[in-house]
């Protein structure tokens, strides 16, 4: 290999010219519940393009959570402690800390998107990297959410193999579908009595369902009291439209430039339910698109290819970590 790397015309296995067969790039930025313990501080330790954007954003959140979490959000983010991550207040800024410096990383490596998705918290850090609002603001806003959630009456979440139509008909009142992830893939979420019931329920007829680990019940009634303290909040912020086109997962439709700049989107955005298997398909619908996963797994990796059932000729989607 030494040889032939040194020769004045190293070998090659062969090339072709891509031109118009570049595949479009998507970013897809996860929501909560991927969070790991020190997840990035290896990124951290060796990427200088990461490193930079996460210091950036952890000097514009001290300002916000210092008095809860010191002088320095690092000690709180790379701590060893495995519930450090675990309050919804630390774990949704936490969540777009790591993707935001993800995504920068990759865009200082030329690698930059046509198109942003994100699920939940995650359409927050698309709106952030298409230049909706500002770094400073969406951070502040988002620690904001994760306060207010956080200080809601704990509930739970049900993932069920099961088409949305099927399940909808079989909820109870108060419970309702907060997440469609993929083709026969929701979320149900609810308080914790009418969740354990269902759950029940379902499995004796034969679905599958399973509690995701989780302290309240996002997407739900029981956010309600959130929205009206965030609509006040962002009506302070400025919204531009979008310098990078976001497919909606509230809409599953590409994001306009009224929605992207309406408080009353972005405040009820924790409690409608995230539309992210149609809104994906609609994105894969582009045969050369790839998504690159902006996160601390492959969990929408894994959703994005059973959004694209059959064989591609190119990838459908790349996890970063």
């Amino acid at each position: 290999a030494a040889r032939l790397l040194a020769a004045p015309e190293p070998a090659r296995a062969g090339s072709r010219e891509l031109g118009s067969e570049l595949p479009e790039l998507g970013f897809v930025c996860p929501g909560q519940g991927a969070q790991y313990p020190r997840m990035g501080a290896g990124l951290y330790a060796s990427e200088p393009a990461f490193r930079a954007a996460f210091d950036e954003c952890c000097a514009i959140l001290a300002a916000h959570t210092a008095e809860a979490w010191g002088p320095d959000p690092r000690a709180v983010l790379f701590s060893d402690d495995p519930n450090a991550l675990t309050p919804t207040s630390v774990t949704q800024p936490a969540t777009f800390v790591l993707e935001y410096a993800v995504a920068r990383m990759w865009m200082h490596w030329g690698i930059r998107p046509t198109a942003l998705i994100g699920h939940s918290i995650g359409e927050w850090v698309c709106a952030a990297l298409a230049g909706v609002m500002s770094l400073e603001d969406a951070l502040g806003l988002v620690v904001e959410r994760g306060r207010r959630m956080q200080a809601q009456p704990a509930g739970s979440m049900l993932s069920v193999r099961l088409p949305a139509a099927e399940l909808a008909p079989r909820l109870p009142a108060g419970v309702v579908i907060a997440a469609e992830n993929a083709p026969g893939l929701c979320v149900a979420s609810g308080p914790t009595e009418l969740i354990d019931a269902l759950e029940a329920e379902l499995t004796a007829g034969g679905a599958t369902a399973r509690k995701l680990v989780t302290s309240h019940a996002f997407h739900s009634a029981m956010m309600d009291p959130v929205i009206e303290p965030m609509a006040a909040r962002l009506a302070q912020i400025r919204l531009s439209p979008p310098t990078i086109p976001i497919l909606s997962t509230v809409t599953a439709r590409w994001l306009t430039d009224a929605e992207a700049t309406s408080v009353r989107y972005w405040a009820e955005h924790l409690r409608l339910p995230v539309k992210f298997g149609p809104a994906v398909a609609e994105l894969l619908a582009e045969p050369r698109r790839v998504l690159i996963e902006i996160g601390p797994r492959a969990t929408l990796s894994a959703l994005a290819r059973q959004a694209m059932p059959g064989k591609r000729a190119l990838p459908v989607a790349i996890p970063s970590l």
